[in-house]
């Protein structure tokens, strides 16, 4: 379980190219088919059918907060082990914008032009995120930090051990950003003090 930006798709890559079975987003279409008999509507049945179907042959699948709903998460708590990855809401709002704005998702190594975030458009992000994010900590089973990413060795042999399977060599592929937000977002520091005030106000 989690939100875009937060090295999900990091993990998902390690842990295949180490040869685990790794199933990226069952209810994306992008990744596969969005559910078992596309002719039938999106109900939380046909999700819990897609996510059964990937897990029958995968030790791990994704799910974004953007694709739950507490129903779903209920049911899915009984059969499966799962894990709540997390990172500081402002950094994947961040993260994301810049990501829009670049069209590039998944590599560091990129020129970024300066750019000012919408207060009101990050606002309406925290309701969300939060209220999400607070829903998922509710059911999941353990909880995992972006931050931890960075210690690789020990946080990929936990995270093997949470979804059950015996711990291998993971590579680690990780590489950090050469571009620094604090220079290429305009308004940093009014997106960090509303940060503040908002987490303090609805968590």
């Amino acid at each position: 379980l989690t939100s875009g930006r937060t090295g999900s798709n990091l993990i998902c890559d390690s842990l295949f190219k180490a040869g685990l079975p790794v199933k990226y987003e069952p209810l994306n279409e992008t990744y596969a088919s969005k559910y078992p008999n596309p002719d039938e509507p999106y109900t939380g049945q046909t999700k819990i059918d897609a996510i059964n179907k990937s897990m029958n042959n995968a030790v791990l699948c994704k799910v974004l907060y953007c694709q739950l709903d507490e129903e779903l998460l209920k049911q899915l708590r009984e059969s499966y082990q799962m894990i709540h990855l997390i990172r500081s809401p402002v950094q994947v709002y961040m993260s994301l914008k810049i990501a829009e704005l670049t069209k590039v998702w998944h590599e560091n190594n990129i020129d970024v032009p300066r750019i000012t975030l919408s207060i009101e458009d990050f606002k309406n992000f925290l309701y969300r995120h939060l209220y999400l994010r607070n829903l998922c900590a509710k059911y999941s089973f353990i909880e995992m930090d972006y931050t931890d990413i960075f210690n690789w060795s020990s946080f990929i042999y936990r995270f093997q051990n949470h979804i059950g399977v015996n711990p291998i060599v993971v590579e680690q592929t990780l590489k950090r950003s050469k571009y620094n937000k604090r220079e290429v977002i305009v308004n940093y520091k009014e997106i960090m003090d509303t940060y503040v005030y908002f987490f303090n106000k609805i968590v």
